[in-house]
């Protein structure tokens, strides 16, 4: 109610390409509405924005899920999104002191994930996934910033008794 309606499509073709090996394409749009902080802060720093719209973003994606094994999955996702109305704090204007949350820029990004499950053995299960992305900022052309370029994720777990788990991840 803080800033109106909005619709957010999304749509996704599923195709199994084969018994083992299954392939889709997603679109989709989403919004992130501003927060109470954003909107109403009021402090010698920062203040807030009550006429902040929400950040909108556009995502395209083409994932990938093989079964290479009967105890091995692969999935694979490459992607692309597009962000406009991007809130940030701007700095005020002489005299005045401080930053104002505005709605300014926009940013683009891309990046891949690559994902394994293996189980092992029948209580042992090992995950691994590797993402790279990469965020531009459209005004300045340079990294946007709050997000890793690479992200390496390191998983097992093991089943070492009925109703007993243990797990390790990096």
């Amino acid at each position: 109610s803080d800033f109106g309606g909005t619709t957010n499509p999304r749509a996704a073709l599923v195709w199994d390409a084969t018994l083992d090996l299954t392939a889709k394409l997603l679109y989709g749009q989403a919004f992130r509405a501003p927060s109470f902080a954003e909107q109403y802060t009021i402090n010698p720093v920062s203040n807030g924005n009550p006429n902040l719209k929400p950040e909108t973003i556009q995502t395209l994606e083409a994932a990938f899920s093989w079964h290479a094994r009967k105890d091995t999955q692969v999935n694979l996702s490459i992607f692309r999104y597009e962000m406009q109305d991007v809130i940030r704090l701007v700095n005020n204007r002489a005299p005045a002191l401080g930053a104002t949350y505005q709605n300014t820029g926009s940013q683009h990004g891309s990046g891949v994930e690559l994902e394994a499950d293996w189980d092992a053995t029948a209580t042992l299960r090992l995950t691994g996934a590797y993402s790279y992305q990469q965020s531009i900022d459209d005004a300045s052309g340079k990294d946007a910033g709050y997000a890793p370029h690479h992200h390496l994720y390191l998983r097992g777990d093991w089943r070492y008794r009925s109703g007993w788990f243990a797990s390790i991840q990096a």
